[in-house]
């Protein structure tokens, strides 16, 4: 690598301006075809059948959600997956050498991160 050459994921941002679509199937695709966070919808339904099964039978009962351990510990342990897995996703894109990635929804542009951000 020469000395003006930036090393992928230093921040410097030589390479191209990507856009970055957020889904559930498939957590974010970047523009170039890079997919990011296979599986997370299989994890994300069981997630939602375990949190409305627990929810259901609370409020059956009458006792509040914030007031029963196991609802505390699943939301926290859903929190913490949702955490990890966008960090795994954006770390897979700061190993890439681009210099601006473009949030897109709707297609409308909602967010630009340019060379200036440092990851």
């Amino acid at each position: 690598m020469s000395d003006t050459a930036a090393a992928p994921g230093s921040g410097t941002g030589t390479g191209p301006c990507i856009g970055l679509d957020w889904g559930w199937s498939i957590f974010a695709t970047t523009s170039d075809g890079h997919m990011l966070g296979h599986g997370c919808c299989t994890r994300l339904t069981a997630y939602d059948r375990a949190i409305t099964a627990l929810q259901k039978a609370l409020s059956r009962n009458g006792v509040k959600f914030r007031a029963s351990q196991r609802w505390r510990t699943l939301t926290r342990r859903i929190r913490g997956w949702v955490r990890s897995e966008t960090g795994r996703a954006l770390n897979g894109l700061v190993a890439v050498d681009v210099r601006s990635i473009v949030n897109l929804v709707g297609r409308q542009v909602v967010m630009t991160i340019s060379d200036s951000v440092t990851y």
